[in-house]
């Protein structure tokens, strides 16, 4: 079988990407480019949600093939449609002979100019997208409904991601399942790295006592109302000896910290941000991990990277992976992110009340957890690009 020859048009380095692109480098039967519009966190760039500047330290490039265009956007941002603008794009495209070209959910002008090239070279087009929202109306609902119109191969991450292409009348056969994942051998390895290591961890973060550990990682900003973990947690801690830790920054931490001050909390703790090689001590040393996500959670790779060390998993309805990865009552609960001060304190306190079931449940956690991995995921892009070959062909 020939391989074939694939083009990833992709906004900026992203630490989650890089062992997927690794490890479709190393199948015979595909050719990977990357081609990356902007350099993003390969030097370090501030990020709005953190709050600071984040440069993340495991590898980023190497062991795949990769290039970085020109930018010529006045303000170069990935997020702005304007913020990638690399004509170069198009050239690369018609001299690389590729057979097929993998695209991400972004929507920005080089992604456009990258359509209308393989348009007009007759490659076939996979959309790999997070979203699970349509629009239903105005200009990125237009924009949306007419990229879809041109895919030849809808790469779905999980069942809601699925339902936002049958939404937009995808048909099944041009489906392929290609789970969101982390790079499980690696936080396998850190957890076995952290094993026996419990107490000297919570140390690390200022915790104290034997009661359990709570965690939450991620920005702290309003959509993933931390506030609301903070409230539950105070309702349990009112009934049961335990902790609360805040890995993760942003423009809510300062409020945060100020109604911990208020209420005389010593068992809240703020670990910051936490790169790569850092965050494994935190989910090492926790027993139960929270996401109470509000609004636009589209996934959550924290609950994968979470699962991966064995834990019981506490997730608004608002996280895009509660579908896939929480089974309720096997691994933890999915709770009402509308109501989770009231809801998320219930589920947390039946974890913290029992030993046994966080065992249990966080061996559930694992369970699950192995069959979403970057193996399986590059499987569901190699099976895709092989069968998209051809599809724009001229008749």
């Amino acid at each position: 079988m020939m391989p074939v020859r694939l083009a990833a048009l992709i906004s900026h380095p992203i630490q989650y990407f890089a062992p997927l692109y690794r490890e479709l480098a190393r199948r015979p039967d595909i050719s990977l480019t990357v081609f990356f519009c902007a350099r993003g966190n390969v030097e370090g760039s501030f990020d709005s949600g953190f709050g600071r500047t984040v440069q993340w330290d495991t590898p980023l490039l190497g062991g795949y093939s990769s290039r970085f265009m020109q930018n010529f956007a006045l303000r170069p941002d990935p997020q702005r449609f304007l913020g990638v603008v690399n004509p170069a794009v198009v050239g690369l495209l018609r001299r690389g002979k590729f057979d097929a070209l993998w695209l991400p959910g972004g929507y920005g002008a080089s992604h456009w100019l990258a359509i209308a090239a393989a348009r007009t070279l007759h490659m076939p087009i996979l959309l790999r997208t997070e979203s699970t929202k349509s629009g239903k109306h105005g200009a990125a609902h237009m924009m949306k409904a007419a990229l879809m119109r041109n895919i030849a191969g809808a790469l779905y991450i999980g069942s809601r991601n699925r339902s936002l292409y049958e939404s937009f009348g995808v048909p099944a056969q041009r489906m392929h399942f290609a789970p969101y994942s982390v790079d499980n051998r690696f936080f396998l390895q850190q957890a076995e790295l952290f094993r026996g290591q419990r107490l000297q961890l919570r140390k690390r973060f200022g915790i104290v006592g034997e009661g359990p550990c709570i965690l939450f990682a991620g920005k702290l900003i309003a959509k993933k109302q931390p506030q609301a973990l903070l409230q539950a947690f105070q309702a349990v801690r009112a009934k049961h000896a335990c902790t609360l830790l805040f890995a993760g920054d942003g423009e809510l931490r300062p409020v945060l910290e100020a109604q911990v001050r208020d209420a005389q909390m010593m068992d809240v703790h703020f670990a910051g941000f936490l790169n790569q090689t850092e965050i494994g001590a935190a989910y090492a040393c926790a027993d139960i991990f929270v996401l109470p996500s509000l609004y636009d959670e589209t996934w959550g790779l924290v609950v994968n990277e979470a699962m991966n060390f064995g834990l019981p998993v506490v997730l608004s309805d608002a996280v895009g992976c509660a579908d896939d990865l929480l089974r309720q009552r096997e691994n933890g609960f999915v709770v009402s992110a509308s109501r989770f001060g009231i809801e998320g304190a219930d589920a947390i306190a039946a974890l913290v009340a029992d030993a046994e079931l966080r065992r249990a449940y966080g061996a559930r956690s694992r369970e699950i957890i192995a069959q979403w991995d970057v193996p399986h995921t590059a499987d569901g892009i190699v099976a895709a690009a092989h069968s998209v070959v051809g599809f724009n062909a001229p008749h």
